[in-house]
C-alpha cells in the first residue's frame, strides 16, 4: 500500500494544484502553480532514476 501511494504522490501533487488553481483568490492561484510544478519535477525525476535503473 505504501509503494503505491509512493508512486502516485506526483499525481496528487499535480491535481490539488490544478484544483488550487481553479479557485479565483490570488494566493491559491500560485500555491497551486507551485504544486503542479512540484508533483511535475517529481514525477521527471522519478522517470529519470527509473531509466537509470533500467540502462
Amino acid at each position: 500500500m505504501l509503494d503505491n501511494l509512493y508512486e502516485m504522490k506526483p499525481t496528487l501533487l499535480i491535481i490539488t494544484g490544478v484544483i488550487l488553481l481553479m479557485m479565483f483568490e490570488q494566493r491559491f492561484e500560485f500555491s497551486g502553480l507551485l504544486l503542479v510544478i512540484a508533483g511535475t519535477l517529481t514525477a521527471r525525476m522519478r522517470l529519470r532514476h527509473r531509466l537509470a535503473k533500467v540502462l
